[in-house]
C-alpha cells in the first residue's frame, strides 16, 4: 500500500510514481514465479463479479518491470524529478523481506529511497503496527508489504474492510490508506444489497476504478494454489476463508469408517 496520509504521498503524482516505478515481474520471482503467482494489474481478484483481466490502469511495461519514464514523468509532476526518501513497513518472516528489498531495488531506479522498518511478527504488524492510523503516521510509514482476499466470492467481502471509511479504526485497522469517500461508502451500500450478479458486477467495477484512481492499493500478484489429493480422499473441497486451501477438518478417507 501507499499511504497518502505521509508526504510526499499525499500528492497523487508521487503515489502514482509507485505504481509505474514498481518492477511486478521480480516480484511475482519473489513469490515463487508464474507456477506460484499471477501479475496482477488491478484489485478485484478473478474469484469476484466484475473482474476484469483488460483493465490495466497502470502498465508496467510490456515485461512488467516497470515504466521507468513514466515513472520520472510522474515524480517531476510532483516536484520530485530526482526522487525522495520514504519508508517501508513489512514482516521479516518468510518472504516479507525479500519483497521489500524487491520493492527497494526497483524504486531506487528512479532516485526514491526506501528505507526499513521491520516488525518481527503478524499479530503486531496487523494490529498496531499498519493497523494503527497513529502508527504509520508517527513512523512516517509510506510504503506497506500486505495481502488481502475476500473471505466467500462476494465483492463486499473483498471490499468493505479496505475501503469503506465508516470502518476506519485506531486498532486493528485494514483501511490502511484511510479511505473515505462518500461515493465509494454509497456504492458499498448498493453492493450490499444487489438485487442482481450483473448490477453486483457493474457495481464492483465502478468501486474498482474509483479505489484505483486513488493510486493508494498496489496490486501486483495474485497468488496460484497449487492444490494435489489421493484419489481415495472423501469430502475434499477447498475453504474461500483458509486461503483456498482444503478445508482439512472435513476430509475423509474412502472405505474407512471412524
Amino acid at each position: 500500500m501507499v499511504n497518502p496520509q505521509i508526504k510526499p504521498f499525499d500528492n497523487a503524482s508521487c503515489r502514482e510514481a509507485i505504481f509505474y516505478a514498481l518492477d511486478k515481474s521480480d516480484l511475482q520471482n519473489v513469490r515463487g514465479g508464474s507456477a506460484t503467482a499471477a501479475i496482477a494489474h488491478s484489485m478485484s481478484p478473478p474469484t469476484v463479479l466484475g473482474y476484469d483481466d483488460s483493465y490495466n490502469p497502470y502498465p508496467s511495461g510490456s515485461d512488467e518491470t516497470g515504466d521507468i519514464k513514466k515513472a520520472r514523468e510522474s515524480l517531476a509532476q510532483c516536484g520530485y524529478p530526482d526522487g525522495f526518501q520514504t519508508k517501508m513497513a513489512y514482516v521479516a518472516l518468510g518472504i516479507g523481506k525479500d519483497i521489500f528489498l524487491s520493492v527497494q531495488k526497483s524504486l531506487a531506479r528512479v532516485g526514491i529511497v526506501v528505507d526499513p522498518v521491520e516488525y518481527t511478527n503478524f499479530a503486531e504488524y496487523f494490529s498496531a503496527g499498519i493497523g494503527s492510523p497513529n502508527n504509520l503516521r508517527s513512523q512516517s510509514v509510506g510504503l506497506a508489504a500486505t495481502g488481502w482476499g475476500p473471505d466467500y466470492s462476494s465483492s463486499i467481502s473483498y471490499w468493505a474492510p479496505i475501503v469503506d471509511g465508516r470502518k476506519i479504526k485506531t486498532l486493528n485497522n485494514q483501511n490502511y490508506v484511510e479511505i473515505d469517500s462518500a461515493e465509494i461508502n454509497n456504492l458499498l451500500d448498493q453492493l450490499e444489497f444487489s438485487e442482481t450478479p450483473k448490477k453486483a458486477a457493474r457495481t464492483n467495477s465502478a468501486i474498482e476504478r474509483l479505489v484505483m484512481k486513488q493510486a493508494v492499493y498496489l496490486p501486483f500478484a495474485v497468488d496460484r494454489i497449487v492444490l494435489y489429493r489421493p484419489a481415495q480422499l472423501s469430502n475434499a473441497y477447498v475453504q474461500i476463508a483458509l486461503g483456498n486451501q482444503y478445508d482439512v477438518v472435513n476430509i475423509g478417507v474412502q472405505g474407512i469408517a471412524p
